[in-house]
């Protein structure tokens, strides 16, 4: 048999985090640590003292153990709630709660219990996901087309007309949507031209002008908070991170203590805040990569609030601040976010900060409820890959403006592609000619029906 694995376990001088904590290390050490039958009781390799174990008896009014925590508190510690869940699972089978168990009887008579954890499966309803596939292409121009419809021409004052925005925006969006160059792409364009999605036709040099056109950037920013609007009456739980992006530009200088020139790639960072029901990104804000996420947050979570009834919201400790934790409550959002090692519930020298000592008072008195709200983040990660692994992980633009565009743009396209998916899993209407409506008393029971395709804990 294989060495078994080690659980994870606080250090001798960490202090005590209660029965809490002693929960969730009994569940890893019946995850990952052999539990073995010694005569009338249990034997549990000891995780702290190398080759020693401890006896654990569960005959008797009150189980022991000969641990120095059970010595000392004469309760439950983490290898009677170890031994428990072992011994609960093995009874159930293969439908316990932990995972399955395997016994293996050796010459000595000794009986070991091997724990091992079950990997979670999240349904699927495969049947709509292929439908959506298959529709995509076909559906993405006509939802495209009339989500640029509601772009505003500016006036005409002087010198050569210029292209209508609402065209280039649909091309520029067409062109990232393809992966193909602005050369390449010409050929999709005559083709939606000809089928009246576009009112002028452009050349592959006004795609590359207008991409690096400063004006094109708030234009694509409310787009993408529009195409998030049809969902608003589903999501009410976001999620917000950062994520990088390469570029084709590199700088260049000379490291006198080396002898020799570096040559480093530029990237540049794309700040989301998403849905973590249906990954759609509510807004977005592109910099470049060397911006500190957390003021960005506020922005965020402010140009959200336009649409969406968001009451609750994670982020991770890259976002802490006593502001953060402000603008949320001020919103009426529940801002659940991790404190770091050093982080205090007040600091005598500064003004207090209400928001921020409740917060910190519930992150150490109610860890695994806490946990329950955080596990919502990794919805972001799922957003963050969903976004590259069909776009592509860099940007093609030469200049910094060309190259916001360009994200934001992709931003769009994932948000179209999240609304064709809902609407044949969910059976959502997508309208962007009229007015979306106010979601109404509709959006709990919306969000309760979603809840059974998604994980949330």
């Amino acid at each position: 048999m294989s060495a078994p694995l080690t659980a994870t376990t606080p250090k001798p001088h960490a202090p005590d985090d209660g029965d809490t904590g002693r929960r969730k290390r009994g569940m890893a050490i019946a995850a990952l640590v052999p539990i073995r039958k010694h005569g009338s009781g249990y034997r549990v390799l000891a995780q702290s003292v190398q080759g020693g174990h401890y006896t654990v008896n569960l005959d008797g009014d009150q189980p022991t153990c000969t641990c120095p925590d059970w010595a000392l508190r004469r309760r439950d510690c983490k290898h009677i709630i170890a031994v428990r869940l072992a011994v609960h699972r093995d009874s159930q089978g293969d439908s316990g709660e932990l995972g399955a168990g395997e016994l293996e009887t050796h010459e000595a008579g000794e009986t070991v219990l091997e724990i091992t954890s079950q990997r979670p499966t999240y349904g699927q309803n495969w049947k709509a996901y292929s439908a959506a596939q298959e529709q995509e292409g076909q559906l993405f121009p006509a939802l495209l087309h009339g989500l640029c419809g509601s772009v505003v021409q500016p006036d005409y004052e002087y010198g050569r007309p210029r292209l209508p925005i609402s065209d280039m925006v649909f091309c520029i969006a067409r062109k990232e949507y393809s992966g193909l160059s602005r050369r390449r792409v010409m050929s999709i364009l005559r083709d939606d031209y000809g089928r009246g999605l576009i009112s002028h036709l452009p050349s592959s040099g006004s795609l590359t002008k207008y991409i690096d056109s400063p004006e094109l950037t708030p234009v694509l920013k409310r787009l993408v908070q529009e195409s998030a609007r049809p969902l608003a009456a589903v999501e009410t739980k976001l999620a917000v991170d950062s994520t990088g992006f390469g570029t084709s530009v590199y700088d260049h200088w000379f490291e006198h203590k080396w002898g020799k020139e570096i040559r480093q790639a530029q990237w540049i960072k794309a700040h989301i805040m998403c849905g973590t029901l249906t990954n759609i990104i509510t807004a977005v804000e592109v910099t470049s990569g060397n911006r500190n996420d957390t003021k960005y947050l506020r922005r965020l979570l402010r140009r959200s609030t336009e649409n969406f009834n968001v009451e609750e919201l994670s982020a991770d400790k890259g976002y802490l601040s006593k502001k953060n934790f402000e603008a949320a409550a001020a919103l009426g959002v529940d801002l659940y976010m991790p404190f770091k090692v050093d982080s205090r519930e007040r600091n005598p020298k500064r003004k207090r900060s209400r928001a921020w000592e409740k917060a910190f008072r519930y992150f150490h008195d109610h860890r695994e409820e806490f946990l329950q709200h955080y596990h919502l983040r990794s919805n972001a990660e799922s957003t963050m890959q969903m976004l590259k692994s069909k776009f592509g992980t860099s940007v093609r633009a030469r200049t910094q403006t060309g190259q916001f565009n360009e994200l934001l743009a992709r931003c769009l396209c994932h948000n179209i592609c999240v609304l064709i998916r809902s609407k044949y899993e969910y059976g959502i209407e997508i309208d962007f000619h009229s007015r979306i409506p106010d979601p109404g008393p509709w959006s709990r029971e919306k969000s309760q029906q979603l809840e059974r395709f998604f994980v949330l804990a």
